[in-house]
């Protein structure tokens, strides 16, 4: 079975060091060694310890959808490019700007080869993230504000050679122009020469670009490999993070992996402790790695931290002793706080974390059985909604099954990977229901217009005095404008990339949001109703005075409609299709949207 990909997982195999010649017997012996085979999904093959490669790309958008859509999420397809069979996502920022892989594989094993790191988003398509070395493999993980991308490339272009971790600067300019970050390996001092660790990987990345991720290290012998959990910045290179025990040097003190770092240097993970449990840990420069409480019905199974916001809410899983295919999430609220199951759905009683963003929503993927041909599904959760499947969540016409879900940004986008016409593809779920999260204000002639939000504060956006305000996405990227009528100057939009842009001289007596993209106004008897959206321009709906409008999805079609009042006519809807239909004689003095009957 194939999951648990996006992280490294520990799976005891006693053959192991008899492979390296070391006994397993003995006081302070380590009883096994813990195998990187990647999260459940993609999981390495043993035999060579190649950790899972994460890479994904390119085109077939599907849209964003409108506001209304019945659906909470519209599906973009991200196919594979250079002639690559599959792809996949990973990590995605806040700007919307995903990375992921692209890849062949062979079609009896499965086995990946030929994986190609990329970065993608809406406006620019993908871009290649060059290897270390000309035509070595390469694969992504995560991707910070700044568009830093952590991950790995292998050190050359032939077989079973060694990986790097690795950071990519400067990925906005061009292919030519970006920088690659080579965090190297663990280096032991006390071996005479010194000796590098074999590989290491990035595996996240917070906005000041400090990396976390694993890389091997030598014990003081010479003659065994652990791996540690690591983190790397610029000023003082890779920082051995240690594991829970300092008890056995001879096994290097056994392994750790980190898999997420926050803003406040605070990364999780997984570590031995003395008696060789695999514990979930927190670290930060102050306190050193610490162990995070567990479920006692759990005690003695692996236990992984894999996400961390920069609230310090984190989530990760268990591993049960009955099964390696049996795994349940669990959420911690802070660092000193016990661990709360996830409930899972029935369907699908099993499922890891792998993404959190700020406002506490998890993302991962969950499956219906502990066989190996289990079905995978990506789902989304937040405490008060608790686990839901996303393919529940989008529109069937699309054909797309979510299978493997990666990451989550702050706005809610949603990165991973779908089965769409019996292909493997990345696949980028964007949010048809808008969140507003920031307030404007009229304060009159004496202020004039501001914004206000929680993280920015107040913000003046204009001076003079505006009269009727209207929050709509004119431009459909995602991103609201607001639309002003100013007295004395006409009706302008503004943007926060564009600033104040003028659509009309006339002010209108009325205006609402039309279809999530368009603005409806009502010019009065000299002119009627018009549409205003930036792709056609001004459009008049109807030459008639309207009185009281509102916008409303009343065909239940995913597309909102015009309800007005025609004084003199009576009630009438509007909508793309159909045009004008009359549904009462006579006219309301006041409506609303609503949902109020099943």
């Amino acid at each position: 079975m194939k999951r648990l990909e996006g992280l490294l997982v520990f799976i005891t195999v006693m053959a192991f060091f008899s492979f390296l010649l070391i006994p397993l017997s003995g006081a302070g012996g380590l009883p096994g060694s813990r195998i990187k085979t990647g999260f459940r999904i993609d999981n390495e093959k043993i035999s060579n310890r190649a950790p899972v490669m994460q890479s994904g790309v390119s085109s077939q958008m599907e849209g964003l959808g409108s506001s209304s859509s019945p659906y909470e999420y519209a599906v973009t397809v991200i196919d594979p490019i250079l002639g690559r069979e599959r792809s996949r996502c990973y990590g995605i920022n806040n700007m919307g700007q995903v990375v992921g892989k692209a890849y062949d594989y062979d079609t009896e094993t499965e086995e990946e080869y030929n994986r190609q790191a990329f970065i993608w988003d809406s406006t620019n398509g993908y871009k290649i993230l060059p290897p270390l070395v000309e035509n070595a493999e390469s694969g992504v993980w995560g991707i910070n504000y700044n568009g830093q991308v952590s991950g790995y490339s292998f050190n050359a272009d032939v077989p079973d050679v060694h990986k790097h971790g690795i950071r990519w600067d400067n990925t906005a300019g061009p292919v030519g122009d970006i920088v690659i970050v080579d965090i190297g390996t663990l280096i032991n001092t006390n071996v005479t020469p010194p000796l590098s660790g074999d590989e290491s990987t990035c595996y996240d990345l917070n906005n000041m670009g400090k990396v976390v991720g694993y890389s091997d290290i030598w014990n003081d012998a010479g003659d065994f490999q652990a791996f540690h959990a690591v983190k790397y910045d610029d000023s003082t290179g890779i920082q051995d993070l240690g594991t829970l025990t300092t008890h056995a040097p001879q096994w290097q003190n056994g392994y750790s992996i980190a898999y997420e770092i926050n803003s406040s240097d605070e990364s999780v993970g997984i570590a031995d402790d003395s008696s060789w449990n695999l514990l979930p840990f927190i670290h930060d420069d102050t306190n050193g790695m610490q162990a995070l409480n567990i479920d006692p019905a759990y005690t003695g199974c692996e236990w992984y931290a894999s996400v961390i916001n920069d609230s310090g809410f984190i989530g990760g899983f268990v591993i049960s002793a009955a099964s390696t295919h049996q795994r349940f999430p669990y959420y911690w609220q802070n660092s000193s706080a016990d661990p709360i199951p996830i409930t899972m759905p029935a369907g699908f009683p099993y499922g890891e974390i792998y993404g959190v963003n700020e406002s506490g929503q998890m993302v991962g993927t969950m499956w219906d059985s502990d066989q190996e041909d289990a079905v995978e599904h990506g789902f989304v959760f937040d405490i008060q909604n608790g686990v839901r499947d996303l393919n529940d969540l989008i529109d069937p016409a699309s054909g797309c099954v979510v299978t493997y879900v990666r990451d989550i940004n702050d706005s809610g986008q949603i990165s991973g990977a779908c089965e769409v016409g019996g292909n493997k593809r990345g696949v980028l779920l964007n949010g048809t229901i808008q969140i507003k999260d920031e307030l404007a204000c009229d304060f009159g002639t004496t202020y004039g217009l501001y914004d206000y939000n929680e993280a920015a504060g107040w913000t003046q956006l204009n001076t003079a005095d505006p009269g009727l305000i209207v929050s709509v996405d004119i431009d459909e990227d995602g991103q609201d404008e607001l639309a002003v009528g100013f007295v004395g100057y006409g009706l302008y939009t503004y943007d926060d990339s564009n600033g104040w842009t003028q659509i009309n001289t006339v002010i209108p007596e009325g205006m609402v949001a039309f279809g999530g993209t368009k603005l409806a106004c009502d010019f009065g008897s000299a002119y009627g109703l018009y549409t205003y959206d930036q792709a056609n321009g001004w459009t008049q709906l109807n030459t008639a005075d309207p009185g009281e409008m509102v916008s409303v999805d009343i065909d239940n079609d995913g597309q909102d409609e015009l309800a007005v009042n025609f004084n003199g006519y009576g009630l009438y809807t509007y909508g793309e299709a159909n045009g004008w239909t009359q549904i009462n004689t006579v006219v309301p003095e006041g409506m609303i949207p609503a949902d109020i009957f099943n």
